[in-house]
């Protein structure tokens, strides 16, 4: 490659001499070279203090910022003239003239081709930034200070999901339809809609009177009183104090444990077993396990809330059916020794059929288990005092948590799932829908159908915090089956274990690897370490840390939420 060199006109020169610069002093760096090239932080202090003053004085004369429009031959003139206003040091000098000068080399590659360099365009030199902003565009902006994103007007024509433009895309054509990835992954993801709750039972959602206001205050409550299955994470509950936006936060390994149908002697029942035990004073069973004391109008409330989705979950969920079909038996025969099995397979196909039968759900084992049990059914007990943690790869782990959002049992996330039939893919093997893939597709904004999980305020976040560890655990499930591929160490440490006297090596370094791939990883974090360091060399060491925190009072939020009743923090979907 030839030496290349520019002459520029140096602001700080009296005499208007051109001073010469040499642009491979600055392509030839890397993250290894020495750092002494780089401006020290008490220069670019004075440089940042220079400009900071320049732009107040400027201000004061309500002149408008550092900026120069291009027009086609008038580029170096407009440039020259723009370093000269610029009072800077000879070092912050030679990064914007090295920025300009590649600009205007290219510019005169470009003047004889179909580019639309006629369309005026603004450069504001900020710092050691330069940046163009487009004239047209910013003519359909109500204001320079603040971009409007607009509403959600991009429609998925596969899955219909609502998105904001710059949530969707550029989109992909699949099946001659245009798509996008947030949604249904280009296409890929088929899922059947979850069947929806006649009016009376969406009226609990929608905060127009006051039995909905009571229940969706209370809705985690409810939730909790219903579930089969306890959740083995602790609940941060000192982080709500004040009058701040309720957040959920749970410590710990998170899981879903089921209990016995019985409970054992002495003890409370709870969960799953307030479906078998003692069903004549099951609305009272139900308040006196949370032990939430209510006042008397509460109280009326309460009960007739509780005895509305007693009643709704008994005519129409199946697994509800399932055990009271337990109870039917065990009021029969009390001393029968029943065992529960929620099975695992399902034999019809994930992408068009999500709603089992009472005989997919659930089979009573009399005496001895059976030899077609599989390893992943889920078998209860009848009085074991044990819990049993449930996969969360099975079918009806999710209906079991959340039986307010899935009054129906619909199934959740099935590993046998594949991708839509017409999707060309490059694998041998044809890939099936990811959790991860299930879960974004079920928390969007679809045309049809009304989603009680949206609408679901705090147990929806308590439903994303869940979603999201259980995705952690399939991915870390997924690394502890791989480390016959993972685990290793290097041949210099193995003859270094061999003469320290250690005849067997088996067991020579970690028993689990988490890859740099794996997000929160000890290797993940020290690659962004080495990365950042790296980026320090090369720039210099940086001053400021920027976060960015959404508003919930943004003109995007406020229209989307403007005929509703959610606040803003219920839906976390959106603020995050």
């Amino acid at each position: 490659m030839s030496k290349r060199t520019y002459n520029f006109r140096s602001s700080t020169s009296s005499s208007g001499k051109s001073k010469q610069f040499d642009v491979n002093s600055v392509l030839d760096r890397t993250p290894l070279s020495n750092i002494s090239n780089v401006i020290d932080t008490g220069e670019r202090r004075r440089i940042r203090k220079r400009i900071l003053e320049s732009k107040r004085a400027k201000n004061r004369t309500s002149s408008s910022n550092v900026g120069v429009t291009l027009r086609d031959k008038e580029n170096s003139s407009h440039v020259s003239n723009v370093t000269n206003q610029l009072d800077m040091t000879i070092p912050f000098q030679r990064s914007v003239d090295a920025t300009l000068s590649s600009y205007i080399n290219s510019n005169d590659n470009l003047q004889n081709n179909d580019v639309s360099l006629c369309t005026p365009g603004v450069y504001s030199i900020k710092s050691n930034i330069l940046t163009y902003t487009n004239s047209t565009s910013t003519s359909n902006r109500t204001s320079l200070k603040y971009i409007d994103h607009g509403d959600q007007v991009v429609i998925c024509d596969i899955c219909y999901a609502k998105l904001w433009t710059s949530e969707g895309g550029k989109g992909r054509l699949t099946l001659g339809k245009l798509c996008y990835g947030l949604c249904c992954g280009y296409g890929k993801v088929e899922l059947p809609h979850l069947k929806e709750a006649n009016p009376s039972y969406q009226n609990l959602f929608h905060m127009s009177d006051q039995r909905s206001k009571f229940f969706l205050k209370n809705i985690r409550r409810y939730n909790c009183m219903f579930s089969f299955t306890s959740m083995g994470g602790k609940v941060d509950s000192k982080i709500n104090k004040g009058n701040a936006p309720f957040i959920y936060q749970i410590s710990g390994q998170n899981f879903h444990s089921l209990g016995s149908p019985k409970p054992a002697n002495g003890k409370q029942a709870k969960f799953s077993q307030l479906y078998i035990y003692d069903t004549e004073n099951e609305v009272y069973n139900r308040q006196s396990v949370l032990g939430q004391h209510v006042t008397s109008h509460e109280q009326e409330l309460d009960v007739e809330i509780i005895e509305y989705l007693k009643d709704f979950l008994d005519s129409h969920n199946e697994l509800v059916k399932s055990y009271r079909m337990v109870r039917n038996h065990f009021q029969q025969n009390p001393e029968a020794n029943l065992k529960l099995r929620l099975i695992y397979n399902r034999d019809k196909d994930g992408r068009t059929y999500n709603l089992p039968s009472s005989t997919e759900v659930a089979a009573l084992i009399v005496d001895d288990l059976d030899a077609s049990v599989d390893r992943r059914d889920i078998v209860v007990e009848t009085q074991s005092g044990m819990l049993k943690r449930i996969s969360e790869l099975h079918p009806s782990y999710l209906a079991l948590q959340y039986p307010i959002f899935f009054p129906f049992g619909d199934d959740g996330y099935r590993i046998d799932i594949p991708h839509r039939d017409g999707v060309t893919t490059k694998k041998t093997i044809r890939p099936k829908c990811t959790m991860r893939e299930f879960f974004a597709y079920r928390i969007q904004d679809h045309i049809s159908g009304y989603s009680l999980v949206l609408n679901g305020r705090r147990l929806f976040q308590q439903f994303l915090v869940d979603a999201y560890t259980m995705i952690e655990s399939e991915r870390l499930n997924f690394i502890r089956g791989k480390q016959k591929n993972l685990r290793s160490e290097t041949f210099e440490n193995l003859q270094k274990y061999k003469h320290t006297g250690q005849e067997n090596l088996s067991n020579t370094g970690q028993k689990v690897i988490l890859p740099s791939s794996f997000t929160g990883g000890a290797r993940f974090m020290q690659q962004n370490y080495l990365d950042a360091m790296a980026l320090c060399k090369w720039f210099g060491y940086s001053e400021f840390f920027i976060t960015i925190t959404c508003n919930p009072k943004w003109p995007e939020i406020s229209r989307f939420l403007k005929d509703t009743s959610i606040k803003p923090e219920d839906r976390p979907d959106i603020l995050c």
